[in-house]
């Protein structure tokens, strides 16, 4: 038989943090999911919002974790009441479902049982749905068999993301690679063997992080900043901040890897990387100038030393989050589908203010992002401007 707790806040919960945490990993890859993540995302990001933490269990034994929070959308005359998983907005990142297959139908039926008894809603999402999460589809079915017909099951993509496969064998990896790009990365250690160069990497530690955490943002800034664009610290709201404060816990866990590369000792860029169960859960990185590094790429050099790590710990995949961009597709990158699931009411009234209130949302995605920071901020010159926090509340819900 299948029971939850429901934990009004993160105090409550503390006490199966480590077997949430557990349950998570192995269920999923994702480490946003686990019980830190999610404390310290509520603690930037839950303003104004209810949290919602469901914890099923199947004879006494974890079955599901599903952090999630309601809040209320207001965009001018134009109002609905929202249900999400946390960690799903500022910041770019995917999850999935933690909850057994086996018992995913049945832990829906209870959580909508809840939610409409005492917390009611509007707008039902789950997303952004990472691409390796294989009951996309099932979820979407077992939502519509509760709901029935007075509610409208969408589900589209919203995005891609890239995954790699880490090989045992470095030869392996580099055969994955198109065959261009596999040249270009030999050239480029024949170049660090023939100038009797070492390459070598260093984690930050509990006692180097201060300092790396910092040099790592400043090169992440220094690399956008010449193309013109904020970055990921200036861009998101609280990035620094929230940042800083999961790798200061995360490291003490063994799971940061903020990885410093350098040349003999000179330190060439950063890598800002966790590690959850099999996977690497790439960030960012930021990379910095120096002699030769027209010869010696530092995306090239990067790539190797991770997988040299990856190996030694056992992983197998790195997730390298949102987008699809060439130089991992010639890495030997796979595009995965981003998808959402969002279920809203098709009965009467209710309808009519949620497609308003969808148009409010699509009007102002259009204007602000597709217009305003695509187009018109870079022809007039304004840069380092951080993201609106109306939109990064809504735009989710933008076709």
């Amino acid at each position: 038989m299948i029971t939850f707790q429901k934990f009004q806040n993160f105090e409550e919960a503390e006490p199966i943090k480590s077997e949430w945490d557990r349950f998570v990993e192995a269920q999923t890859t994702d480490i946003f999911l686990t019980y830190d993540w999610c404390r310290i995302w509520w603690k930037y990001y839950g303003k104004k919002r209810e949290p919602l933490l469901f914890v099923f269990r199947n004879d006494g034994q974890i079955c599901g974790v599903l952090p999630m929070f309601r809040e209320k959308i207001r965009l001018g005359p134009f109002s609905a009441r929202v249900v999400k998983p946390m960690c799903t907005d500022y910041s770019p990142v995917t999850v999935s479902i933690a909850v057994r297959t086996e018992n995913l139908e049945e832990v829906i039926r209870l959580l909508l049982e809840e939610l409409q008894k005492l917390h009611p809603w509007d707008i039902l999402f789950f997303g952004a749905l990472c691409g390796r999460y294989p009951d996309t589809d099932l979820l979407a079915g077992f939502l519509k068999n509760h709901l029935g017909e007075k509610y409208c099951i969408e589900i589209r993509q919203s995005d891609v993301q890239t995954y790699f496969k880490i090989e045992s064998d470095w030869e392996k990896q580099l055969m994955l690679m198109s065959a261009d790009n596999r040249n270009m990365v030999r050239r480029v250690y024949k170049t660090i063997r023939k100038n009797d160069l070492e390459l070598n990497s260093r984690l930050a530690s509990q006692e180097t992080l201060q300092n790396t955490f910092d040099e790592m943002v400043a090169a992440h800034r220094a690399q956008w900043n010449e193309k013109g664009m904020p970055g990921h610290f200036i861009e998101w709201p609280m990035a620094s901040q929230y940042h800083r404060e999961l790798a200061e816990t995360q490291v003490k866990s063994g799971r940061l890897r903020l990885m410093e590369v350098r040349l003999n000792q000179t330190t060439i860029g950063y890598v800002y990387m966790y590690k959850f169960g099999d996977t690497y859960l790439h960030f960012i990185g930021g990379k910095l100038h120096f002699k030769d590094e027209h010869k010696i790429h530092f995306h090239r050099v990067w790539f190797g030393e991770m997988c040299g790590r990856a190996n030694k710990e056992n992983v197998r995949w790195m997730d390298s989050m949102r987008g699809s961009y060439d130089y991992k597709k010639h890495f030997g990158g796979h595009i995965y589908p981003i998808k959402n699931i969002n279920v809203f009411s098709s009965d009467g009234c209710r309808t009519l203010k949620i497609k308003m209130l969808l148009l409010a949302v699509w009007l102002l995605n259009t204007g602000y992002s597709k217009i305003w920071r695509r187009r018109v901020m870079p022809r007039v010159g304004i840069r380092n401007r951080q993201l609106l926090d109306l939109w990064v509340r809504t735009h989710f819900l933008a076709k």
